[in-house]
């Protein structure tokens, strides 16, 4: 069923379906912030203004509202959730190609040699693998996973978000999040489509923040012009102990600027500012963090999408070890324009953000 769903969802001629999914999305988090109006006819008569010049027709103005309410900022060029998803992305990225990609399987074969997470057992089409693809039995596959002596992770290979994510660990039996478990049940349970990795022993000064989670940096790469430039970049937190940092998930984010410093203020998907860590209360405000081996994020992010010429704006998520090695988690080939700017307090694009409108016209 979700096979079919994921097939009509994508399909060209139902980008109307697609448009109302991600205004009911984008306006249900706007909601949590009350009242978003401006009474400034200045800005409204600007806005309009600007989007029919470069639009070829006004907009909704909520969204920049919102965006106001938020971050005290008056930009007329904030782009829509709708309007990137429905059609920007489609110019930037392929679409069709999107979902065989996003199959972290697939994109690991896809992309150069890069440091990733150590594979111990994966599921492809409900048949276990070594990371050398060579088919595993049930029995072989268990004991692979009860000699490890690293905590472990299972994920779904088809799914984002933090969807799925599970600690996995062996003491006389297999134990799914400490609860008894057979492999039969994990394959039915995810489709027969997951990875089971060894666990990243993250750098302190990330683990510090929430020991829980993997903290990851969100690196967003776009080729423009025959370059790949940084657009933007995020540290991304778990809350509640969850063991996931993703936004939809709960998590909080900061923005991280050209140099690797992190802003003094994390934000979640609704809008709420958080001068400290929600769980933990690390102080954003009274701290002047720098994202560690950011220079060799940046740089592996640039290299990796020299190999996606089909994609022209990716976003990467890295964690960096104890040992201060970048690893990529995964790559994503959709992202969010409502989570960026929310972050980055600034239009999607930065300076570029009138030409790309421009190309829809």
């Amino acid at each position: 069923m979700n096979k079919v769903l994921s097939y009509l969802y994508n399909m060209p001629n139902l980008g109307f379906i697609r448009k109302k999914y991600h205004v009911h999305k984008s306006k249900k988090y706007i909601k949590t912030l009350g009242s978003t109006k401006i009474k400034d006819r200045e800005f409204k008569k600007n806005l309009n203004e600007y989007w029919k010049v470069n639009y070829g027709k006004k907009i909704d103005p909520i969204y920049h509202y919102a965006f106001y309410k938020i971050h005290g900022v008056k930009d007329v060029s904030f782009i829509p959730e709708h309007i990137w998803y429905e059609e920007i992305f489609p110019i930037l990225n392929e679409r069709n190609m999107v979902s065989t990609l996003s199959n972290k399987e697939i994109s690991n074969l896809v992309l150069p040699k890069h440091n990733r997470p150590k594979v111990v057992v994966k599921c492809v089409k409900s048949k276990l693998y070594s990371d050398d693809n060579e088919i595993l039995s049930i029995e072989e596959a268990t004991k692979i996973i009860s000699n490890c002596t690293y905590d472990l992770i299972i994920k779904s290979t088809k799914t984002g978000g933090g969807k799925g994510v599970s600690k996995i660990s062996y003491k006389d039996n297999l134990l799914l999040n400490g609860t008894p478990c057979k492999l039969e049940n994990l394959i039915k349970m995810y489709s027969g489509e997951f990875v089971i990795q060894e666990c990243i022993q993250q750098h302190s000064m990330l683990s510090e923040i929430h020991p829980q989670s993997l903290n990851t940096i969100r690196l967003v790469t776009l080729r423009w012009e025959g370059h790949i430039r940084v657009l933007l970049a995020q540290l991304r937190f778990g809350v509640n102990k969850k063991i996931v940092d993703n936004a939809s998930s709960g998590g909080v984010f900061c923005d991280v600027n050209e140099k690797g410093l992190v802003a003094k203020k994390a934000i979640d998907l609704h809008g709420k500012i958080y001068n400290q860590h929600p769980t933990t209360h690390y102080s954003f405000a009274n701290s002047t963090l720098t994202v560690p081996c950011w220079n060799e994020i940046v740089s592996e992010g640039v290299r990796l999408h020299k190999a996606l010429l089909h994609h022209d704006m990716i976003s990467w998520d890295f964690a960096v070890t104890n040992n201060n090695e970048v690893m990529l988690v995964e790559m994503n080939l959709r992202g969010s324009s409502w989570q960026y700017q929310l972050s980055y307090g600034k239009p999607l694009f930065g300076d570029i953000t009138t030409k790309i409108l421009q190309m829809l016209k």
